[in-house]
């Protein structure tokens, strides 16, 4: 019960902090203003930078703490606590195959017994995925035994359907991830989206950030400690950017997304601005939103030759309540028409993911090379010789140092480690 907030805690601390920012820089969501920031919006993204999130918030931290409560809870029979470990790890484990490639999964963890884990393929990651999402959702489904979470878990407060129904909406994630490689999951995930996972906005795993500078929301926190160095976009200098797109369109959420911090300059940031949504203290940032899940299903549908328009319009509707926008109908009604493709449902989950889910708009794009955008002029080529859209993240400096045996055999099968590499399960 003292372990489960801290797994809890840094496993939505990650989603929301350096990969996600990073990923939003890549995204074009934000731009480097001043310091690291201005690199990384040239794609200067060296093994350096996720050196940190690789040891400490990942592998140390949030994987750690998931094992020694599986290990425990597996012990003594608590139930409960090994399936919502069990969904967290698997999770993040996800995630990291998603920004990475090859990781360290079936020898991870193994602490003095095995120093120099070796690197499973992406999608050897993914399929166990699966069954450690299938393992909890059964675990949860029993009867509680032994120890029983109560207030320690933050998400809902150990209520078992409510976890089981947040597994199954991760299994369509994921199962989506492949869909490029695997296209049979497109049909798997359709079915456990309407029928399994969780069906309303209430029902979605929210992670509430507190209002002191330790524990308050990453993107709020960022922008106090590092003001001024990454804001949304200068729209007089730069077409096509995202605060450009949205004054285009003459979308209802670009006040709750950003503001216009002079004539020119858009801010993600402003604390003294209540209305930006993703930038207060205390934002709350579910794990997965039923905004995802309304374009999961859409994606899904288009694969399998099913009309998606009434689902891609139902995700902007969720989009519009999730940041507190009242509905327009006319205008979604005029922005989406009558047939939708793959192009229009990626781009309004592009919009729709600003600042709640990131990792997942970039992992759209590595499947689809969708919203179409434009690589930056000024792209440094060190990292990313095409100087394309970067697809995944390098291996970090201590896995280099560490464990460069099996970093060098991932890099092999990925067919090296740089940041245009494209990996096995979006089609590289």
């Amino acid at each position: 019960n003292l372990i489960m907030p801290i797994m809890l805690t840094q496993a939505a601390y990650n989603q929301s902090a350096n990969p996600a920012r990073i990923a939003g820089i890549i995204m074009q969501y934000y731009v480097g203003f001043d310091a690291q920031q201005v690199a990384y919006t040239k794609y200067t993204i060296g093994a350096d930078v996720m050196n940190g999130f690789w040891q400490t918030g990942l592998y140390s931290g949030v994987l750690k703490d998931a094992q020694v409560i599986i290990d425990r809870a597996s012990e003594d029979g608590s139930n409960y606590y090994e399936g919502i470990a069990q969904i967290i790890q698997a999770m993040s484990y996800a995630e990291a195959a998603a920004m990475f490639g090859d990781i360290p999964y079936s020898q991870a963890l193994q602490g003095q017994e095995n120093f120099k884990p070796a690197y499973d393929a992406q999608l050897d990651v993914y399929a166990g995925i699966q069954g450690q999402l299938d393992a909890a959702i059964t675990l949860l489904g029993q009867e509680a035994a032994g120890a029983i979470p109560g207030s320690d878990d933050l998400i809902f407060g150990g209520d078992a359907s409510a976890w089981i129904a947040t597994a199954q909406a991760l299994k369509a994630r994921y199962l989506m991830h492949t869909v490029v490689v695997e296209p049979g999951n497109a049909q798997k995930a359709l079915d456990i989206l309407q029928n399994s996972a969780f069906q309303d906005a209430a029902s979605q795993p929210n992670f509430a950030f507190g209002n002191s500078q330790t524990d308050n929301n990453p993107y709020a926190k960022f922008g106090q400690e590092r003001p001024n160095t990454l804001i949304i976009q200068d729209v007089s200098t730069t077409d096509g950017s995202f605060a450009t797109r949205m004054l285009e369109r003459e979308d209802p959420r670009l006040l709750n997304y950003m503001e216009t911090a002079d004539s020119v300059i858009y801010a993600y940031f402003n604390g003294s601005n209540a209305n930006l949504v993703w930038a207060q203290n205390n934002s709350v940032i579910p794990y997965i939103s039923y905004v995802e899940l309304k374009f999961l299903e859409a994606e899904a549908m288009e694969l399998l030759g099913m009309d998606a328009t009434e689902t891609v319009k139902e995700g902007i509707y969720a989009s519009f309540e999730l940041v507190g926008v009242e509905a327009d109908s006319s205008y979604v009604e005029n922005l989406i028409g009558d047939d939708t493709d793959m192009e229009e449902i990626i781009t309004e989950a592009y919009v729709s993911y600003y600042g709640v889910a990131p990792l997942q708009a970039w992992t759209n794009y590595k499947k689809y090379e969708l919203p179409e955008l434009t690589p930056n002029a000024d792209a440094d080529p060190s990292f990313s010789p095409s100087q394309t859209i970067p697809v995944r993240f390098l291996y970090p400096v201590s896995e280099l140092t560490q464990n460069a045996e099996n970093v060098e055999a991932a890099r092999s099968r990925q067919g090296g480690d740089l940041l245009d590499n494209n990996t096995a399960a979006f089609g590289g």
